[in-house]
């Protein structure tokens, strides 16, 4: 079931992200415990080609999950995990009494 981020359901809409991507062995992308190889002399070259298309798949993934009229603000960042911190700046409201608790 996908849920659509739409400005209010951020928490459930972000557990939903995790646990899809968690089922999918690709939660480093936006934890940022997988990040881009540095291409040094043509040396991981082709692993550096998968992070990208691997990163690609996941930012239009989650660019399809979200509401159109966010698409302006998420549209230029260029990894997955720059667009999960950008949306949870913006709509990640702390909870006091579960912090509490």
């Amino acid at each position: 079931m996908a849920i659509k981020f739409d400005g209010r359901n951020y928490d459930l809409w972000h557990d939903v992200v995790i646990t899809s991507l968690k089922s999918k062995n690709k939660l480093g992308f936006i934890d940022g415990s997988i990040t881009k190889l540095k291409i040094k002399d043509g040396v991981f070259l082709d692993e550096a080609r998968a992070w990208e298309m691997v990163n690609s798949m996941i930012v239009s993934w989650i660019m399809n999950v979200i509401d159109p009229r966010f698409h302006k603000s998420v549209a230029y960042v260029e990894t997955a995990q720059q667009l999960r911190q950008n949306i949870k700046k913006w709509y990640d409201v702390p909870n006091i009494p579960k912090i509490h608790k």
